[in-house]
Parts: C-alpha cells; sequence; structure tokens
C-alpha cells in the first residue's frame, strides 16, 4: 500500500471515528435531560456468539400509559461483563428510567459516561494527525 493510500485510509478512519463521538456526545447530552420515572425489569439475560450481549426488557409508566423499554444504555451499549449487569438488574428489580418526552416508548435505563465519547473522539483526532505524518515517514 503506497504512503498516500495508507494516508487516506487513517484521515477516513479517524473522521469516522471522530464524527461517531461527536454524535454519541450530542445523543448524551440530550438523553441526559430527559425525564425519569421508575420502571421494573421484566426480562434480562446474556445473549450473543460470546455470551457478550444483554438482552433486556423492562416496564415503565408515562402519563399512565404502559410501555416496554428494551435499550440497557445510550449513547453506546457497550457490555465489557454482560454477567454482572445481569447479576445488577435481576427480574423485578425497580429502575429509574429515562424516556424522550416527545417519544415515551424511546428510553433507556443507563446513560454512558462522557468517557466513552471523548475517547471515541480522540482515537479519531490521534488518526487524522497520523495520516499527516505518514508521507513523510
Amino acid at each position: 500500500m503506497s504512503a498516500i493510500a495508507a494516508a487516506v485510509f487513517c484521515f477516513i478512519l479517524g473522521f469516522l471515528s471522530a464524527g461517531v463521538g461527536v454524535s454519541a456526545m450530542i445523543r448524551l447530552r440530550q438523553v441526559q435531560g430527559w425525564p425519569k420515572t421508575q420502571g421494573i425489569i421484566r426480562k434480562i439475560e446474556v445473549k450473543g456468539i460470546d455470551e457478550d450481549r444483554v438482552d433486556i426488557k423492562y416496564s415503565y409508566r408515562v402519563q399512565g400509559r404502559e410501555y416496554e423499554g428494551e435499550r440497557w444504555c445510550i449513547p453506546f451499549n457497550f457490555q465489557p461483563d454482560a454477567e454482572a449487569v445481569v447479576k445488577r438488574y435481576p427480574v423485578g428489580t425497580q429502575v429509574r428510567v429515562l424516556y424522550d418526552p416527545d417519544k415515551p416508548k424511546d428510553s433507556t435505563i443507563n446513560v454512558s459516561s462522557i468517557g466513552s465519547t471523548i475517547l471515541f473522539i480522540s482515537v479519531g483526532i490521534l488518526f487524522m494527525a497520523f495520516a499527516f505524518l505518514i508521507p513523510s515517514l
């Protein structure tokens, strides 16, 4: 692969990573402002080929109407230890549910830390900076 092609590849990869991070940070800020209500875990289990994904269902009420949510975390749904998530939220556990006031069926019970979004942005910036160094190597 030529140096120019490698530089272009690194720049595009960095741009995409930074874009994902910025988009996630915007979403994170929106979600942090959502109203909260009480919910209850109805189903939770570990799934996935490597048993690294949590399948969760919880119910909650908004203005007298019952909803069911399936999202564990916004903006990233990373589950580094799916078993720990299952132990933390056994069936029947009451949870705080954040929901979109304009679309109450859009909800989550967890919000990622800002650190994960900053990581994506930082990695993106590093890849873009490295792209400019590659031709001179």
